[in-house]
């Protein structure tokens, strides 16, 4: 897809980007990194229109996708991605969420 997955950004604390239980990786949350450095801020409906939100959450699609590959080392090995949540910073009266979310699911 000539997609540039970065490398996970370092955690703090006892936060971990990956865990291995037998043939399942679970993954914790990851933002909107941007390729330059920095991650996507603000809230949808005020800061961000629905198509950056959307394009926010390909962002968090793809540093995802980073740690899984640092994880496994290899894509190739995913047969299937089970679960995603996904949760949208937008102000009160915003009703687009899953919209902004298919950004991260239709990567």
């Amino acid at each position: 897809m000539g997609i540039k997955l970065l490398a996970p950004s370092q955690t703090t604390g006892s936060l971990l980007t990956a865990v291995t239980v037998g043939n399942l990786v679970f993954l914790s949350g990851h933002g909107p990194d941007k390729p330059a450095g920095g991650q996507i801020t603000g809230k949808v409906g005020k800061d961000l229109t629905v198509s950056e939100g959307k394009a926010a959450a390909r962002l968090a699609g793809i540093a995802v996708l980073g740690a899984l590959k640092k994880e496994i080392g290899d894509l190739n090995k995913v047969k299937r991605i089970i679960k995603v949540f996904g949760m949208v910073n937008a102000v009160e009266t915003f009703k687009q969420q899953p919209e902004v979310i298919n950004g991260f699911s239709d990567l």
